[in-house]
C-alpha cells in the first residue's frame, strides 16, 4: 500500500510537470511560426526587430529583450526593444554604446553557454556593463537568477561575422540558462540574423543583380529555379546543405530529381496550373542525395517574360523536420497526459470503490462477532445481506469503470478534480444508492459522544455513520462541504470529532476544517481522501495552521484507526 501510494504521488507529479511542459512548447511554437510570418511580411529593419524582441517576451522566454544591430565599431546601428517602459528605452538610448574590447569580452569563452554568452551579476565585467536595472526583486528568482544577471546571443551572419546582439534578463522560469532552455532563444536569434543580413544586403546591393544572389546563397532555406524546360538554373546554398547535392551536380537536370517520386513533382506542376501559377506552405516530400525523404513547406510561382509565356518557376522551401520533431515530441507529451488523466480517473473511483467495500466487511465483522446477534432476527439478516449486496456492487462498479475506460464513449467529458488535476468524467449510470438504517448501542464510558461525518459518496458516508453509531456514538451527517459548514456552525460546541472528505461539492474539505478552527480550534478534525496526492496540499496545510488535525492520506482506510483516533480524544477529554 505504502509502495502504492508514493507511486500515485510521483505519477501527479508527473502529470503536473508534463502539462506545464506540453502549454509552454505549444505556446512557444505558435509564437515562433506566428512572429516569423510577420518579419517576413515587413519590409523596415526596425520593426522586424522589434517583432523579434516581441516574440522572445510573449513565447515568455524572458521578460525583456533589446535587439542591438553593430557596425564595424561595435557601435549601435539599429535597436528593438520589447517588455520594457517608455523611460526604460529613452534611458537605453541615451546610454553610449560599449567599447569594442568591453563587447570582446562579454563573448568570450569565459562566459559561454551553447551559442549564448552569461554574465553573472558578482562579477566585475557586470558592474562595467551597467544595463537597465531590473524591476523586479530576488523574490520573483527562485531558481537561480539574479535580477542583475545579464545574458547575450550574439546574431552572425551566414559567415561568422557579429551583426549585432539580443540582450535578454528577467526569464519567466527564473532559472540559470542552459543548452536545454536556451534553445528557442537561439533560434530567434538566428532567425534576426537571417533578417540583419538580408536588410543589410538590401542596403548595400540594392538595384545591383549581384543582391539578388546574394541575398539567395544567405538564405538558410531551399532556394531553386527552373527554366522553361523545367532545368534547374539556380541552387542556393541552404539547397545544398539540405538536400545534400552541390550547385554544380543538379544544375541542368529536371527539377523533378529534387522530390521525392514522379508523383509529388506532378502534384505541384498540377496545383501552379490551377492556381494562377502560385502556391503556398504547400507540404511536399523532397528527396536528397542520399535517397532522405526530407518534409519541406515549399511557396512557389511561375515566372513570365513580358509577354505572359512561362519561363521558369522559382520556389523557396523551409526544412520541417525540426518543426516534426518538436510536433512529435509534444503528441508524445500528450499521448503520457492521456495515459494519466486515465490512471487518475482509476484511482480516484477504485479507491472510491474499495473504501465502500472495506468499509461495509468491518460493519459484517461488527454483526458477526456480536454473541447476542440472533440470525433469526430479519433486522440482523437484512444487515448482513445489504452489507453482501454492497460489496458485490461495487465489484461491479469497478468492472464497469475498467469497461468504460478500456472502450470510452465518442464525447465522453472531462472534470476538475483538484485545481490543476483532471480526470474523465463517468456516465450517470455508475451511481448507485444504498438505503442505510440506524443502530443505537451501548455507549463509552457512560458518554453518548457525538460527532458529524461529511463526504459525497453515499456509501463511504452512511457505512462510517453506521459503524460509529456501533460503538456507542451520536453520528450526524453532511452530503457536502456546504451542507457540513452549516452543521459545523449550528452544533461546533457539541461535536467531539468531524470526519471529512477533502474533495466534496460546494465547499472542500480544506474550508470544513477552516471552520471549524474558526469557531472552536480544539475540535478534532479527520481529513481523508481517495487521492494520495493533494495539488492544493491540503493535509499539509491544515496540520501547519495551529489545529492538531488527525490525517488519514488516502482511501481505503481502516475503520479501526479512524475509531482509536475518537477513543484517544475521549480518553484526553
Amino acid at each position: 500500500m505504502d509502495e502504492c501510494r508514493e507511486n500515485i504521488e510521483s505519477l501527479r507529479e508527473e502529470i503536473a510537470r508534463l502539462r506545464k511542459t506540453v502549454d509552454e512548447r505549444e505556446h512557444q511554437l505558435v509564437t515562433f511560426f506566428d512572429i516569423t510570418t510577420r518579419v517576413l511580411e515587413s519590409d523596415d529593419v526596425v520593426e522586424q526587430l522589434n517583432l523579434v524582441a516581441e516574440g522572445i517576451t510573449r513565447a515568455r522566454l524572458f521578460r525583456r529583450a533589446i535587439i542591438s544591430l553593430f557596425d564595424e565599431d561595435y557601435s549601435r546601428v539599429d535597436v528593438g526593444y520589447s517588455g520594457l517602459e517608455p523611460e526604460e528605452i529613452i534611458e537605453h538610448r541615451r546610454k553610449p554604446s560599449l567599447p569594442q574590447e568591453v563587447w570582446e569580452e562579454i563573448l568570450s569563452e569565459r562566459y559561454k553557454i551553447g551559442e549564448s554568452f552569461f554574465v553573472s551579476h558578482n562579477t566585475e565585467l557586470n558592474a562595467r556593463i551597467g544595463g537597465i536595472k531590473s524591476t523586479l526583486d530576488e523574490a520573483n528568482f527562485a531558481d537561480g537568477w539574479h535580477p542583475s544577471d545579464m545574458l547575450f546571443v550574439p546574431l552572425r551572419s551566414s559567415r561568422g561575422n557579429l551583426l549585432g546582439v539580443i540582450s535578454v534578463d528577467d526569464p519567466f522560469d527564473g532559472t540559470f540558462p542552459s543548452h536545454e532552455n536556451l534553445r528557442l532563444t537561439e533560434l530567434f536569434a538566428r532567425e534576426a540574423s537571417e533578417i540583419i543580413e538580408r536588410g543589410d544586403l538590401t542596403r548595400k546591393f540594392f538595384g545591383m543583380q549581384q543582391y539578388l544572389t546574394q541575398l539567395i546563397e544567405s538564405s538558410s532555406d531551399i532556394i531553386v529555379s527552373s527554366d522553361a524546360d523545367g532545368k534547374i538554373v539556380l541552387f542556393n546554398s541552404g539547397a545544398e546543405r539540405i538536400l545534400g547535392y552541390s550547385a554544380e551536380e543538379v544544375e541542368g537536370r529536371p527539377i523533378s530529381i529534387l522530390y521525392e517520386d514522379g508523383d509529388e513533382a506532378r502534384k505541384v506542376r498540377q496545383l501552379l496550373r490551377e492556381n494562377d501559377g502560385k502556391i503556398e506552405s504547400l507540404e511536399v516530400s523532397a528527396r536528397a542525395k542520399n535517397g532522405e525523404v526530407i518534409p519541406i513547406s515549399m511557396s512557389a510561382s511561375l515566372l513570365f517574360d513580358e509577354k505572359g509565356n512561362v519561363i521558369g518557376t522559382q520556389g523557396i522551401s523551409k526544412d520541417l523536420r525540426p518543426f516534426k520533431a518538436l510536433q512529435r515530441n509534444i503528441e508524445e507529451l500528450q499521448r503520457k497526459e492521456t495515459i494519466r488523466l486515465v490512471a487518475v480517473t482509476l484511482s480516484h473511483h477504485i479507491n472510491n470503490y474499495l473504501q465502500s467495500m472495506l468499509i461495509c466487511g468491518q460493519n459484517v465483522e461488527e454483526i458477526l462477532q456480536d454473541k447476542k446477534v440472533d440470525f433469526t432476527d430479519k433486522s440482523a439478516r437484512n444487515s448482513v445481506e445489504k452489507y453482501l449486496a454492497e460489496l458485490k456492487l461495487n465489484g461491479m462498479r469497478i468492472s464497469r469503470l475498467t469497461n468504460i475506460l478500456s472502450n470510452p464513449p465518442e464525447k465522453l467529458a472531462i472534470d476538475e478534480y483538484l485545481d490543476g488535476i483532471k480526470m474523465l468524467q463517468l456516465p450517470n449510470d455508475m451511481a448507485v444508492k444504498i438505503e442505510s438504517h440506524e443502530h443505537e448501542f451501548c455507549t463509552i464510558d457512560g458518554v453518548c459522544p457525538r460527532i458529524l461525518i461529511a463526504d459525497d459518496e453515499e456509501t463511504i458516508r452512511e457505512g462510517i455513520a453506521e459503524f460509529m453509531r456501533a460503538h456507542g456514538f451520536i453520528v450526524e451527517t453532511a452530503k457536502d462541504g456546504a451542507e457540513a459548514i452549516k452543521l459545523i456552525e449550528k452544533n461546533y460546541d457539541k461535536y467531539l470529532a468531524i470526519i471529512s472528505d477533502i474533495k466534496m461539492p460546494h465547499a472542500n474539505g480544506y474550508e470544513v476544517f477552516r471552520k471549524a478552527k474558526e469557531l472552536r480550534p480544539k475540535l478534532v478534525v479527520i481529513l481523508m481522501t481517495a487521492f494520495g496526492y493533494d495539488e492544493n496540499h491540503a493535509l499539509v496545510k491544515a496540520s501547519q495552521e495551529g489545529l492538531k488535525a488527525k490525517l488519514f492520506k488516502e482511501k481505503p482506510f481502516d475503520m479501526n484507526n479512524v475509531l482509536r483516533v475518537l477513543r484517544e480524544t475521549l480518553a484526553e477529554k
